[in-house]
């Protein structure tokens, strides 16, 4: 259920160059403008092994998390996941996991190749740092679109992954 969440989240392992690349082009390109529409958003980094430059940001409404155990316990009160990947190929452990447990997804382009997911469906793909700020905005503010996109994740999920095939991508995507 939408209403008791709160923020959005970053999932990642940090040994992997893609993930850092995505917090830094989100950090600089794309939180100022979800900022400046949603002054009160705050941003959790999720991801073993976080480097300096991450573990030491003074932004505000940026948490930097580390390496979290159980993801649950963060993907149950998160209102969305961001991938704001720009390079990377094969399946997103870090899609698949955020809309098996019902959290929907605000992506770059990148981030969705070859998953075969819909955007506007179950999944919303951004062309542009404004859009990917106005679709976090958005996602973050209208219940209507939340529980549909929440809805279709869980459902491609079902159709399209076994519990074991998340179970690890989990794994993997916290570090282990």
């Amino acid at each position: 259920d939408r209403q008791f969440r709160k923020g959005i989240v970053f999932i990642g392992g940090f040994r992997h160059k893609p993930n850092l690349d995505a917090v830094r082009y989100f950090l600089k390109d794309i939180w100022p403008k979800v900022v400046e529409l949603q002054p009160d958003m705050e941003f959790l980094i999720v991801g073993s092994e976080p480097p300096d430059e991450i573990i030491s940001l003074k932004v505000k409404g940026v948490k930097v998390l580390g390496f979290v155990e159980d993801l649950s316990t963060v993907l149950d009160q998160v209102v969305l996941s961001v991938v704001p990947l720009t390079y990377g190929a094969g399946i997103k452990g870090k899609i698949a996991t955020s809309i098996a447990a019902g959290v929907p997804v605000v992506s770059t382009g990148i981030g969705v190749e070859g998953m075969g997911l819909e955007d506007g469906r179950n999944v919303l793909v951004a062309r542009s740092e404004s859009e990917f700020a106005q679709k976090i905005f958005d996602l973050y503010n209208n219940n209507g679109l939340w529980n549909s996109l929440s809805g279709e994740g869980l459902h491609f999920v079902e159709e399209n992954f076994t519990q074991a095939q998340i179970k690890v991508m989990t794994e993997k995507l916290i570090g282990h």
